[in-house]
């Protein structure tokens, strides 16, 4: 036992597990994000008044929607961008879903677990997907419907166009970039239900509203869209 102990201590020290936010070297007891990053997340507290915040109002008079609410701010080169970065380019998928977890705890002190019947997370084209290797938004995603008991459901829509970076785009580009690029799947239906969008960072809404295009089409009775961060 102490061999072992006295191993994973050297492995620690030579290969130190960093933080997702600042890189700085965790401590034994860290998980993911050191205990500063953590203390000093910016968040929205945007759940406690969905339909009245700045992210709502991104969608408001352009979906049926109910429900809008995120992690927290986003900022050019802050904690959130670093820890985005990490989980979409870097492999950090369990890094995603951690947050999806600290996030869910927060929503569970709302009744959202009783006013939507699933999380359904923006989905990536299936090559882009094939390239990373997972949907940094399902993680996210997975780890709301670990805490909140939220059912995730990625049977429901997919990315049929493989759409471009976006990073640099108005709202007019993003729009005509992402339409018509989501659909559903064949055998799927979305008649009465309840179901909040899940992505990683909200800018202009236009890619969580082509991808609720096919949903409503298809008989979806509310939208609500939950965000790891909105710009």
């Amino acid at each position: 036992m102490l061999l072992a102990q006295l191993w994973s201590d050297f492995i620690q020290l030579a290969f130190p597990n960093t933080c997702g936010g600042c890189k700085s070297a965790l401590l034994a007891d860290e998980d993911m994000v050191c205990t500063s990053c953590r203390l000093n997340f910016p968040l929205t507290h945007f759940h406690q008044m969905p339909a009245n915040n700045p992210m709502f109002d991104k969608f408001k008079g352009r979906l049926p929607i109910v429900h809008a609410s995120a992690f927290m701010h986003f900022s050019d080169d802050g904690i959130v961008q670093s820890l985005a970065h990490e989980v979409k380019y870097k492999g950090a998928c369990e890094l995603g879903v951690q947050l999806g977890r600290w996030y869910g705890y927060h929503l569970s002190a709302t009744d959202i677990g009783h006013r939507f019947d699933c999380l359904v997370p923006v989905p990536l084209h299936r090559e882009r997907q094939k390239r990373r290797g997972y949907n940094q938004s399902a993680c996210f995603a997975r780890g709301i419907s670990e805490i909140t008991g939220i059912p995730l459901r990625e049977d429901l829509v997919f990315r049929s166009k493989a759409t471009l970076s976006q990073v640099r785009m108005e709202r007019e580009q993003r729009v005509a970039n992402t339409a018509d690029a989501f659909r559903l799947f064949a055998d799927a239906s979305t008649q009465n239900l309840k179901i909040l969008i899940v992505d990683d960072v909200v800018t202009t809404g236009a890619t969580i509203e082509a991808c609720a295009a096919p949903l409503i089409k298809g008989g979806c009775e509310t939208i609500g869209v939950l965000a790891l961060a909105n710009v």
